[in-house]
């Protein structure tokens, strides 16, 4: 006669609570990261750089930088796709950065016109990435919605 392991709705039930927690630890800390990496992002994409038409035009607000590394909470309790396209983002950074460092190199340094539509464009996809990753998290633990 072969035994069946019994399993206890109860170890089942602190399982899950613990999956639970660490979703909503995780989901937190990155609501966080990614609203703020969002926020840089954004100012890049609104930076006209300086207006003084006899020097070099420079851009007024460096790149934001997206750290995963700060993140303490266990990355497998994500839902596979938003962990995916939240790890997806600084590949995009540095893709940002090698098109952009392309384009200037080929631009006229005072005007630099198409070097900030470049910047804009490149800063563009991924905040407005982060800022939907971040909403889809917080939806997807019951954190309270942003302003």
């Amino acid at each position: 006669m072969a035994l069946t392991p019994v399993y206890s709705s109860t170890g089942k039930k602190a399982s899950e609570d613990k999956l639970l927690r660490e979703r909503y630890l995780i989901a937190s800390e990155l609501v966080f990261l990614l609203k703020q990496f969002a926020e840089g992002c954004a100012r890049v994409v609104a930076d006209a750089g300086h207006t003084d038409p006899q020097i070099e035009r420079l851009p007024t607000e460096g790149y934001p930088i997206l750290t995963l590394g700060e993140v303490t909470g266990d990355w497998r309790a994500l839902n596979a796709k938003i962990m995916y396209c939240v790890r997806e983002i600084p590949v995009m950074q540095t893709e940002a950065r090698r098109t952009i460092a392309g384009v200037s190199e080929h631009d006229h340094p005072i005007y630099a016109t198409s070097y900030f539509r470049e910047r804009h464009y490149q800063y563009d996809r991924p905040g407005m990435k982060a800022l939907i990753l971040a909403m889809r998290l917080r939806r997807s633990v019951g954190l309270p919605e942003s302003r």
